[in-house]
């Protein structure tokens, strides 16, 4: 934040940074869901190395190359060392599909506290390239009546979930499974779009699901949306399941540009609702209202959530 080029600040999916006397920029974001990594050491850590790469390419860019910080218990423990050796076979597998080489790193081992061991914690910082900052994406939705694209599969379990666990207190089910190549594809799918100007915002699903992921795009902006999604599960799992997808707002002007693309590029999508002038979430599963919910009672916990915990202590 001092002395450098930040074009797109703290609060989307990844930060922008434009290169000094140029047009490119390097897109960068720091990920690693240690509830996964914890249930399925290995698939935990390749969502890691996907959900950073996913984030560089909601700005637009094309992920390059990574770095981690591999966090670990004792490694005299069996147990551990499992985790670890799986999480860096994860790793690797991951970064070599994606073809995002792991140009550094280093190891924090001996995390415990009495005994007991955090949760594996392979952190990656992904690094991306955009040709000109001015083609950037952010994930704040930007206009009223224009379209949501959802662009993956939906998720329809809740399992290994930050719902499950924080409202169910169940740290338990299979992580959702890593598809790489999906992702080579939206990340050439991402470029694309980005490089033609033709979405308006673009934010991917992670901790919290669908429903987390709308109030998010909508907050800065106080813009609402309206949206239907397929009965295919519970609604809990359609609101707070957390496989891998993406979110993008497509203004009607580009609307069919996008899905030919789409299906150019033999990626699964579906349109799951409109944005909205009235600062209202709205879900909706078939004719069944599963939420309607106003955007600043969500900002107002949101906000003070944090200082009222620190308050508390």
């Amino acid at each position: 934040m001092v002395q450098i080029g930040t074009v797109v600040l703290p609060g989307s999916d990844a930060a922008v940074i434009r290169l000094p006397e140029s047009k490119k920029g390097v897109a960068m974001s720091s990920d690693c869901n240690s509830r996964f990594c914890y249930l399925n050491p290995r698939e935990g850590a390749m969502h890691a190395v996907a959900e950073s790469a996913r984030n560089v390419a909601a700005s637009g860019a094309k992920p390059v190359a990574l770095t981690n910080c591999l966090n670990y218990g004792n490694p005299e423990k069996p147990e551990v060392m499992y985790q670890m050796v799986e999480g860096i076979e994860g790793l690797a597998e991951a970064a070599e599909k994606l073809g995002t080489p792991v140009v550094s790193g280093n190891v924090s081992l001996y995390n415990e506290t009495e005994g007991k061991p955090i949760y594996p914690t392979p952190t990656i910082v992904m690094t991306g390239v955009i040709d000109d900052v001015e083609k950037r994406i952010d994930s704040s939705f930007k206009k009223t009546g224009s379209c949501i694209i959802a662009v993956g599969t939906i998720p329809t379990s809740i399992g290994a979930s930050h719902y499950l666990d924080i409202i169910h207190n169940k740290v338990a089910g299979k992580v959702p499974s890593v598809d790489l190549g999906f992702h080579k594809k939206l990340f050439a799918f991402m470029a694309d779009v980005a490089d033609n100007k033709l979405l308006l915002s673009a934010h991917d699903i992670a901790e919290g699901g669908i429903a987390v992921a709308l109030f998010e795009m909508g907050r800065a902006n106080n813009i609402g949306c309206d949206v239907n999604l397929p009965s295919i599960a519970r609604a809990d799992a359609l609101l707070f399941g957390e496989a891998p997808l993406m979110l993008i707002e497509v203004g009607r002007e580009n609307y069919q540009t996008v899905l030919d693309i789409c299906e150019n590029m033999g990626l699964t999508y579906t349109d799951i609702g409109k944005t909205t002038e009235e600062p209202l979430i709205t879900i909706h599963t078939g004719s069944i209202s599963i939420v309607k919910t106003d955007i600043a009672r969500l900002n107002a916990g949101y906000e003070t959530a944090l200082p009222e915990l620190v308050r508390s202590l």
